[in-house]
C-alpha cells in the first residue's frame, strides 16, 4: 500500500460506516462526521485503530480526500456545517443521490437540467468533486463481488489530468 490517506466520511448511517470501515481494513486513518456522533459510539468501539469520530467540520478539516455519504438532500447543509473553506484542493467523493420520494415514487429534487454534483461543485468551487459509489448499496461499497467477479463501479468528474494522490498537481477546474 502507499502512504496512508487521512480520509474524512461525512454522514454516519449504514453507508458512511461501511465505507469508513473499509478504508481503515485498507490501513488510512478515518474520521466520521455527524450532527450527533454520540449514535456512533457503537461503531468506534468496534472500529479499531485509527478511527475518530467529529464535527462535520473536524472531519473536513481533518480529510486529505473527503467522502460525501449523506442524504441528498441534506448534502449542501452538511458541506456549509463543514465549512467550505474545509474543501479547498482535496478531492471529494459524492456519494450521494438527488431522490425525492415525497409524491410515493422516486424522482429527482434537481429536476433535469441541474445536477446534485453541479450543485455541490459550484457550492465548492475550489474542490475536486468526483461523483461515485451512489449506485450501489453500502455492503458493496467495499471489496464487492457480486458475481465472482469484479463489477465495474462507476465515477464521474472533469479533471483532464490525473494525479497520483493530490489535486494540487492538476491545473485543471474540479469535477461534476
Amino acid at each position: 500500500m502507499t502512504q496512508p490517506l487521512q480520509i474524512g466520511v461525512l454522514g454516519s448511517g449504514p453507508a458512511g460506516q461501511t465505507l469508513a470501515t473499509g478504508f481503515l481494513e485498507k490501513g488510512h486513518p478515518v474520521m466520521i462526521g455527524s450532527r450527533d456522533s454520540t449514535k456512533l459510539s457503537g461503531w468506534l468501539r468496534h472500529a479499531g485503530r485509527g478511527a475518530q469520530v467529529g464535527t462535520f467540520a473536524e472531519t473536513a478539516q481533518f480529510g486529505e480526500l473527503v467522502v460525501l455519504s449523506v442524504l441528498g438532500s441534506a448534502a449542501e447543509e452538511v458541506i456549509r456545517l463543514a465549512g467550505v473553506e474545509n474543501f479547498t484542493g482535496k478531492i471529494m467523493i459524492d456519494a450521494s443521490d438527488p431522490l425525492d420520494f415525497s409524491s410515493g415514487q422516486p424522482g429527482l429534487f434537481v429536476g433535469t437540467t441541474d445536477s446534485l454534483g453541479e450543485r455541490i461543485q459550484r457550492l465548492i468551487p475550489d474542490a475536486y468533486v468526483v461523483k461515485g459509489l451512489n449506485v450501489v448499496q453500502a455492503d458493496v461499497m467495499i471489496n464487492p463481488r457480486l458475481t465472482g467477479d469484479e463489477p465495474d463501479m462507476f465515477i464521474a468528474g472533469n479533471m483532464t489530468r490525473r494525479s497520483k494522490r493530490s489535486p494540487s498537481s492538476s491545473q485543471s477546474s474540479a469535477g461534476r
